[in-house]
């Protein structure tokens, strides 16, 4: 598994929005930093620490976490016109090969 336990994941959540003015606007006031933007989508990256990491990276809820969690990575952001390597976090370890995160 390719996964370093950074926990890089569980400290920042990107979250996705269609291209629109007033969402735009919408992330400027929630200073919200861009992390990609695209003809048909912006990508913000917003600093959220998840009350279940311990310290070493480590999950409370290993054994039992959330699809999003245990699925990690697994959106194909480039039907998004996204870079699928620029939405991961640096070093985690995980890479797109072009079908799948590895």
């Amino acid at each position: 598994m390719p996964c370093k336990r950074c926990g890089k994941c569980c400290k920042k959540i990107a979250m996705l929005y269609p291209r629109d003015e007033l969402l735009e606007e919408w992330g400027k006031a929630r200073r919200f930093k861009v992390m990609q933007r695209s003809d048909k989508a912006l990508m913000y990256s917003v600093s959220h620490i998840c009350p279940q990491l311990k310290n070493g990276n480590e999950c409370k809820m290993q054994d039992d976490k959330p699809a999003v969690c245990s699925g990690f990575p697994s959106v194909d952001h480039a039907q998004w016109g996204f870079d699928n390597n620029h939405c991961l976090p640096k070093g985690c370890g995980f890479k797109w090969d072009g079908e799948r995160y590895v």
